[in-house]
């Protein structure tokens, strides 16, 4: 009885020095990788630094830190553009901000899809010479840019919107009626605007084709000449 008693408590004595040998394995190994110096102080323990946007400066948001808020400056993304058009792609969002795409990607908006794209530079619009009539046209955007107007066009403002408008100071030969009454609407913009033997001409507020005023021609007999002092001087037979 008094030797199994015995034989019971030096396991037990045993079981314990092997525990402890292996804490003191575990504790001498991890002093082994444990670096020097201190951990930095958090600058911003869990506080309440902001309850809104509009308490923090400006290009900055009131974001949360996990146990608090604080203002953050608002990523200002890359330079350059998004192109206008890319090939159709499933509606997924592959990135967030620009700060997420790699490279110089940009991360730019498609319908219900953003992706990261390579950016693209801002072109400067294109300008040709000559310069816009002054009649007003109507309001609608029919043109950006002189780019957008066939050759020889400009982009001219109608004072509440945009159209191509052409030299119209050219045109066709021939005069307008002196008095033409019409409508305030404007049914063409030149004379290349009508067809063949009529004019673009103005009615007041508006402009139509009408069939041109021609100057009269003077015949003139072959037997005739005309003396310097512009005069003819017909034969007397």
């Amino acid at each position: 009885m008094t030797a199994g008693i015995i034989m019971m408590l030096s396991c037990l004595f045993l079981v314990k020095a092997l525990l402890a040998l292996g804490s003191l394995e575990s504790w001498i190994t991890a002093g082994e990788h444990a670096k020097e110096g201190e951990c930095p102080p958090d600058k911003n323990p869990c506080k309440e630094l902001c309850q809104g946007d509009e308490l923090c400066l400006a290009g900055q948001k009131c974001c949360t830190t996990g146990c608090g808020r604080i203002c953050r400056d608002i990523p200002k993304g890359r330079k350059r553009d998004c192109p206008r058009v890319i090939r159709k792609q499933s509606c997924l969002k592959r990135c967030i901000t620009d700060e997420t795409c790699p490279g110089v990607k940009k991360c730019c908006t498609f319908g219900c899809n953003k992706s990261c794209v390579v950016p693209i530079s801002k072109q400067k619009p294109a300008e040709f010479g000559g310069e816009c009539p002054a009649d007003p046209l109507p309001c609608e955007e029919l043109c950006d840019g002189d780019a957008s107007c066939p050759q020889g066009h400009k982009c001219c403002s109608t004072g509440c919107g945009h159209t191509c408008l052409g030299d119209i100071e050219g045109g066709r030969g021939g005069d307008c009626p002196k008095v033409l009454v019409g409508l305030c609407i404007v049914g063409c913009v030149m004379d290349e605007n009508c067809q063949a033997g009529e004019k673009c001409c103005k009615s007041g507020c508006g402009r139509f084709c009408v069939p041109p005023v021609l100057p009269r021609k003077l015949t003139v007999n072959p037997n005739w000449t005309v003396r310097s002092d512009s005069e003819l001087e017909i034969p007397v037979p």
